[in-house]
């Protein structure tokens, strides 16, 4: 029986040609190779994304300790001053995140800063790896640290005059940083929350610009 020529039209218009076959893997290889490029930016744009919000969520941690207890959660001989907490600091921060997350532990020790035992830092997740390259969460020592292994820096105005002061801390001493009197920070609510990135340094490759580099800063 021999084939009619609409069944024929019909089985030709289904069938791919050579030719079109090429055109589909080319277009499927450009789209592979500008993936493949674009994939560590991608990564890179979305490790940072999460680490804004990590600490914007820190940042708001903090805030309602000082709206429930109208004080931030550090040491008595600590007020009056303000503090720095974190790598370089005058205390790491393991401290302050037993006082946020309710634990009997280290400036908490018989929840003295938050008797109240309210946890106020929720969704934080333990840090991957130990000892001295912890990453991406609480450590076992208390520490907080971004997916980097950089511990978090927290500046507080722990003498409550409206300003943060970093004159004399080099950790937030960007060139190019929106500040008034040499290192003095206004307007931030208090709370200054710097991660140094991917780099680990201050700056693009440590060129102490806050611009165009991989640091992640609560206000900036």
């Amino acid at each position: 029986m021999k084939m009619s020529s609409a069944l024929r039209s019909r089985r030709d218009a289904r069938a791919f040609t050579l030719l079109e076959l090429l055109v589909v893997m080319l277009i499927v290889a450009i789209l592979a190779g500008v993936i493949f490029a674009a994939g560590p930016g991608i990564l890179r744009a979305a490790r940072k994304t999460a680490t804004k919000n990590e600490i914007q969520q820190l940042r708001i941690a903090i805030a309602e300790y000082y709206n429930e207890y109208g004080r931030y959660p550090v040491e008595e001989d600590m007020q009056g001053r303000d503090v720095m907490v974190g790598e370089g600091g005058s205390a790491n921060t393991g401290d302050l995140m037993y006082v946020l997350l309710a634990e009997d532990a280290g400036w908490n020790s018989g929840h003295r800063l938050n008797p109240k035992r309210i946890v106020f830092l929720t969704n934080v997740k333990e840090a991957r790896g130990s000892g001295e390259s912890p990453r991406g969460g609480i450590a076992e020592d208390g520490r907080y640290f971004d997916i980097w292994g950089n511990e978090f820096r927290i500046l507080l105005d722990t003498d409550y005059n409206d300003e943060i002061d970093a004159s004399e801390n080099e950790m937030f001493d960007y060139e190019d940083m929106e500040v008034t009197d040499a290192g003095v920070f206004r307007n931030l609510g208090g709370i200054l929350i710097l991660s140094y990135g991917e780099d680990k340094e201050m700056g693009r490759k440590g060129n102490g610009n806050y611009r165009g580099s991989d640091d992640v800063c609560s206000f900036f």
